[in-house]
Order: C-alpha cells, then structure tokens, then sequence
C-alpha cells in the first residue's frame, strides 16, 4: 500500500490505493488528517497590535527614566585638580556601560521575558544613585555612577526598548519616539533639580532627590512592562552574536551608529564648559543641556514621520543635519545666543538618531531576535561612547582650551556615519 498526495500540515487529505494484476484501485473516500496547530516562533507583522490600550501602556512604562550629568560639577567643585579627560571618563564609562550591557540583557529578555531585568535595573540604579550622594572620591564616583548605576540604566532601557518593539509593526518608530521622550524629560528635569538645588543642599541631597522621583517613575515602569512577545528559550551560542555582523544592511547599521555615537554626546558634556569661556555664568550655560534636552515633542514627531517617510531615511537626514549643524553654528559661534540657538537645533535632530537605531535593527530583524540584536548594536556603540568623551577632553586639551579640533571631529564623525547609512539603505 502507498500513500500519496500529502500537503502541507495542517488539513491533508491523504488517498489510500492498492494496485492488482496491473490495474490501480483507489479507495471510495479520502480520508482527511488533521495535524495539530503550528507555532509560529516567529510573529508575523499581522500577529503584533500595532496599538490598543495595553501597547500604549508599555510605551508609558519605558518613558519613565533618564538621568542628568554632573560634568560641570565634577570640573568646577568637586575635582577640581582632575582634567577635563578625566572627569569625561565617568560620563563615558556610565555611556558605555549602558550600552556594552545590551547584549546581555538583550539575550536574557528574549530567552526569559522583561520583568527580572527590569526589577535587577531597578535596584541597581537606585543602589547606585545611593552610593554616587555618599561618594567624596573620584574613583567611587566612578564606580557609582560610572557603573553600578549605569548597569541599572542599561537593564531599564532594554526592558523598555525591547517590549515596545514587540507590540508595535507599522507605528514601530512612533511609539519608541515616545518612549524615548522620557530621557528628554528627565534631561529637562534633572539639571534644573540640580542646578536650583546643589547651591541649596549640597550634592549628596540632590543626588538623594533625584533617587526619591525615580523610585516613584521605576515602581509605574515595574507594573506596566510587559512584552507581547513569547520568550524563547535556546542555547546560547557565540555564533548568534557574531553571525548577524556579517549580514550587509546591520553590518552597515552597526558602522553608522558607532560614527554617529562617538561624537553625538560631545555637545552634551562641553557645551556648557565652553559657555563659561563666553562669560557665560554656570548656572545660565547648565540650561544649555536642558535646551539641547528639550527635544520631547520632536521625538514623537519624528518617530511619526519616520513611519510614514522610512525610518532610515529619518535616520539619514537626522544624522547629516547634526553634522552641518556642528560644523557651522556651533563651530562658528561667538556668543551665548548662538549657542542656544544651535543647542535648540542640535538636540532635535540628534536625538532622532537615539528613538529611532532600535527601530532600524527591528526593520531588518525578526521579532524572536530583536532584544539580541539590539544589544549588538549597543555593544557597538559603547565603544563609540567609551573612547569619545575623552577623546573630546584631549583635543580640547591639545587646542589649547579651544572647541574647534573638538567640533571638527564631531561633524566629520557625524557625516561619515550619514554615508554608512545609505549604504545599508
């Protein structure tokens, strides 16, 4: 007896025959089998919301984070035997820690799902927030901020970023826009917190301050992340961290973001230095980083128009308007109103890049690997982070306490990467 006519699994109708003397006979019925359900391990854009009560919910959850820097502080106050390079080192070891933590809680989100990593950050940034307001050394500074409390922050983001992702397809680069509008927030938030209350309190106070609100927000962000998503649980492989490099269009997103992030927060950590040499006070030049933080609506402005024009083409036009930006305004200023201006233009558009390079990894990737794949983005982009700070810090240094060598490479930077991007467009 043979069986013929099998289909694909889920109804098959399988006809039964027999041959005699020659001659084929084929039974009265066919007799239809019906296979159990196939689970898609990875969802089709069909299968993910793209909106309701529930996915805008887990986009409030991942707003409600960021922190500020205290650059200047350290400089002015605190250290101020230590060089500038030095000090960039804590904000550059915080910056990449962040990001070298990625593929880590990235691989654990998709094998075990948000909650646990958000929980873990959650006391790792407030333990750390504790340590920073006791700390009267540099290196415990370093430790505190520049890694107990960055790997907290990192473990937040990710549970953010990855969830949000999962419940969004074509309003993707929206709602990671509005996510992302809550770093904006705090960049508002925290400076004006700390230049209003550092003078008042001192600075472990206002350090204790900011752990008071973001308790408050990490308890909200606790109850309402939550991934769309089903965990996968596999082995870990080095092949699965290596292998997506190789692929032409994350290769070249890769190579972009790592131009782009090791110049774009340049601005952020010396603009207000450089405002003082204008005769600029440090509490007026501490508004400088609001304003390039002020960027709150733009990011969902942006994230709608980059779902509507093509998030790579956002990303493209957003990363050569930095650079042109750097390599005109600020590096051609000569007062505290062309400052401002520049600050007011350069936060919207940089910013861009930050909401939307997740959502250029989850437009080339599958829903199963984004958190992995994020995080091999971000791995990339802590060495970007790592070595730009200080890199800034020594070319201020070698230019004499000027700002050109440092805005020079931070526009060249910024237009390489442009290039890259079109490539992997």
């Amino acid at each position: 007896m043979d069986v013929s006519n099998v289909s694909s699994p889920a109804d098959s109708t399988i006809t039964f025959y027999w041959e005699k003397d020659g001659e084929t006979f084929c039974s009265t019925e066919d007799r239809s089998v019906h296979s159990p359900p196939q689970v898609d391990l990875v969802q089709s854009p069909e299968c993910i919301p793209d909106g309701g009560l529930q996915a805008w919910i887990v986009v409030w959850g991942g707003l409600l984070y960021g922190i500020g820097v205290f650059q200047d502080y350290y400089q002015k106050t605190a250290f101020p035997s230590t060089s500038p390079s030095e000090i960039a080192w804590i904000s550059s070891t915080e910056l990449f820690m962040v990001f070298a933590c990625g593929p880590i809680f990235g691989r654990i989100i998709d094998s075990h799902g948000p909650r646990l990593v958000l929980a873990f950050g959650s006391a790792m940034q407030l333990f750390g927030l504790l340590m920073m307001s006791i700390a009267t050394k540099y290196y415990q500074v370093l430790l505190a901020q520049g890694v107990c409390s960055s790997i907290g922050t990192s473990a937040i983001y990710y549970s953010g970023v990855t969830c949000v992702s999962s419940w969004f397809e074509k309003n993707r680069a929206l709602a990671l826009g509005v996510m992302s509008s809550g770093s904006s927030l705090g960049g508002i938030i925290y400076p004006t917190m700390i230049s209003g209350l550092i003078s008042r309190v001192g600075f472990g106070w206002t350090v204790r301050s900011i752990i008071f609100l973001m308790f408050i927000l990490l308890i909200v962000a606790n109850m309402t992340v939550a991934s769309h998503s089903r965990p996968l649980r596999s082995p870990v492989r080095l092949a699965q961290f290596t292998a997506p490099l190789r692929e032409h269009p994350f290769g070249l997103v890769c190579l972009g973001s790592f131009l782009f992030c090791s110049a774009m927060f340049l601005p952020f950590n010396f603009i207000s230095v450089q405002a003082e040499t204008f005769g600029i006070s440090a509490a007026d030049a501490s508004y400088l980083v609001v304003v390039l933080n002020s960027t709150l609506f733009g990011r969902v402005l942006q994230g709608y128009i980059a779902d509507r024009i093509g998030r790579f083409n956002m990303v493209i036009i957003a990363t050569a308007a930095s650079g042109i930006l750097v390599l005109t305004l600020w590096l051609l200023s000569t007062n505290a109103v062309h400052l401002f201006v520049f600050a007011g233009f350069y936060g919207l558009f940089a910013s861009a890049f930050t909401s939307l390079a997740p959502a250029l990894v989850g437009q080339i990737s599958i829903i199963s690997q984004n958190g992995t794949r994020i995080g091999i983005q971000s791995a990339v982009i802590s060495l970007a982070v790592l070595l730009g700070n200080p890199v800034g810090g020594q070319l201020i240094e070698l230019y004499h306490k000027s700002s050109v060598g440092l805005q020079v490479f931070t526009g060249a930077a910024m237009l390489m990467s442009t290039c890259a991007f079109l490539l992997a467009k």
